[in-house]
């Protein structure tokens, strides 16, 4: 069985993901593709990032990097590997904690399978800070 690179089908970014007691999740803080902070730095507690992918096949280490406009933020390697099977759809869910955000601009979340050079799959998006610091947009 040849492998085959899982395809994103759908990215959701927000403040905290929650398992209910019905095993449905909720989505706490979502936001689309740009995070308003009062000020820098600022310290977001968690950033959380739900992926969605299909069309996967075979066996998968992922590593996802959160990089800043300056360089890596942070990481995460899955311990082991996703299987991914012909026609399932497969849900990822990443954590980062106590991001320390030093600066506004072009933000990045990479996704990277069995350790390639180059990241399969990349998700922009913005940090900035309010022109008005009596308003804070999550848009």
């Amino acid at each position: 069985m040849a492998e085959k690179k899982p395809i994103l089908v759908d990215i959701i970014m927000c403040d905290d993901i929650r398992e209910e007691i019905n095993k449905k999740l909720s989505f706490i803080g979502v936001y689309t593709h740009k995070i308003g902070v009062p000020k820098l730095p600022f310290r977001l507690c968690k950033l959380c990032f739900s992926l969605k992918f299909k069309e996967g096949l075979g066996e998968f280490k992922i590593k996802i990097v959160l990089n800043a406009p300056s360089g890596v933020v942070a990481s995460i390697d899955f311990p082991s590997k996703i299987k991914f099977n012909q026609g399932a759809v497969v849900g990822v869910i990443s954590v980062f904690e106590g991001l320390e955000i030093k600066e506004e601009g072009a933000y990045q979340l990479k996704v990277y399978f069995n350790e390639d050079i180059d990241p399969s799959i990349t998700f922009n998006f913005s940090i900035t800070t309010p022109t008005n610091p009596s308003v804070i947009q999550h848009l």
